[in-house]
């Protein structure tokens, strides 16, 4: 029965799970050629704006409720109603983003005083109406991906950060940061304009003003995307609101070399995310906790092999690709920075399957009050301690912390409320039917 389930799940699991990998690969590649020449450009006190602008932009992640995300677990029921669907969540995508640029205006007004330059409430002002239009774009990449579709988002990806890796070679003739954000918003623009595109010719996509409307937005957030949105802030603070902490006691100069390690950094956060999310999704399809134990098991294992890999790797390279891709300047401090901030990333990519099943099979709610809320808290008073203490390294250590206590809260949540049964094997016979598959089709 158990092998019945996975072969029938494995052609459009599988395929998702390869379009997924193949289209993260790529956008790392375009991502690492910008970030090179954003690094290479522009001022160190500048690159220090945009990790401060991103670290702010956290406490806009706690508005930015994601209504779609019920169409991970609901889209079968749904779908007939499609049109109807997307036309609310559109609602109230432009009443959300609405909100967060009055606020944004209101924050800029205070990091001009902290920093007195013009330049950092500009920049934040503008960092979060890109904030927004790129929410835009995830509200219809969520329908296309649910409705197994990841090749055209994977081809739609390629070419437009073809398009937006062009437009940051321009900085060559002007590297300033304000141009660097004029040519974001034309990327950004272009990507929004491409994919309602793409929703008009394959869903046949009409906007509908319905009554219900708001109901529809309202039943989205309160039986699924609240407490999913919540759990996914309190995840992204951790790991992002230590450029504002860091901000109170350090130079712009100084932030702009954590900024650059938080961005190599993240380059290790892409591949487990597409891990966790094809979990989500073959939870959804799985019915009974021996299998569920299966499936759990086979993820469970492929990101900590993952999560080793990618960490090695960069200890014994990480030098060289800082000193050849990125900077010259301060490389064995940033190196030391990524190093430790990889740490605390590697221990979240352990958990990612996990915390897709309490996202699938648990209370979210309880899930946010007894993991997650006590998680944040303690990664923030860790990183405050910390950072008073040790500066920038602290901080960077405050990642550790941060995940280390994160994944004994998971676990301890996990093993009460949804335990399961977990058989690990260097490789199962479910799994070489699916690698021979994917071998064929490629």
């Amino acid at each position: 029965m158990i092998g019945v389930i996975f072969i029938t799940l494995k052609n459009k699991l599988f395929g998702l799970t390869a379009y997924s990998f193949i289209d993260t690969v790529l956008l790392r590649i375009f991502g690492v050629i910008s970030f090179i020449i954003i690094v290479r450009l522009l001022d160190r006190s500048d690159i220090g704006i945009i990790g401060v602008a991103t670290g702010y932009l956290v406490f806009f992640n706690f508005l930015a409720l994601a209504p779609e995300t019920i169409l991970l677990r609901d889209y079968p029921k749904v779908k007939d109603r499609i049109n109807q669907y997307i036309s609310s969540f559109m609602i109230f995508w432009f009443i959300r983003s609405f909100i967060m640029i009055v606020l944004a205006g209101i924050i800029a007004f205070f990091l001009y005083h902290q920093f007195e330059n013009r330049i950092v409430p500009i920049y934040f002002i503008g960092a979060t109406v890109l904030f927004n239009m790129g929410m835009f774009q995830s509200l219809i990449t969520e329908l296309f991906y649910v409705s197994f579709r990841q090749k055209i988002v994977m081809t739609m990806h390629i070419v437009l950060s073809l398009f937006a890796t062009g437009l940051v070679f321009l900085l060559f003739f002007k590297p300033t940061l304000m141009f660097y954000l004029f040519l974001s918003f034309i990327s950004t623009f272009v990507g929004l304009v491409t994919w309602y595109y793409l929703l008009k010719r394959y869903f046949a996509f009409k906007f509908i003003y319905a009554k219900d409307s708001l109901k529809i937005v309202k039943n989205s957030i309160k039986d699924f995307a609240l407490w999913q949105h919540f759990n996914g802030t309190i995840t992204y603070l951790i790991y992002r609101i230590d450029t504002v902490i860091l901000s109170f006691f350090v130079t712009l100069t100084i932030i702009g070399d954590y900024t650059i390690a938080l961005g190599i950094a993240n380059f290790f956060f892409l591949v487990p995310q597409i891990v966790q999310k094809t979990a989500m999704v073959g939870l959804s399809n799985i019915n009974t906790k021996t299998e569920e134990g299966l499936f759990m098991s086979i993820v469970l294992k492929y990101s900590f092999i993952l999560g080793i890999a990618q960490l090695l790797l960069f200890i014994l390279f990480g030098k060289w690709i800082i000193q050849t891709l990125f900077t010259s300047e301060h490389v064995e401090q940033i190196f030391l920075y990524t190093v430790l901030i990889t740490c605390g990333v590697t221990i979240l990519n352990f958990m990612r399957p996990v915390m897709s099943l309490i996202a699938s099979k648990c209370s979210l709610k309880e899930g946010f009050f007894q993991v997650y809320l006590p998680a944040g808290i303690m990664a923030l008073v860790g990183y405050i301690i910390l950072t008073y203490f040790y500066g920038p390294v602290g901080t960077a250590i405050g990642n550790i912390v941060g995940y280390s206590v994160f994944a004994l809260l998971q676990y301890s949540f996990i093993n009460k409320k949804y335990p399961l049964h977990f058989k690990f094997e260097l490789i199962t016979a479910e799994e070489k039917e699916m690698f021979k598959n994917l071998l064929s089709r490629l």
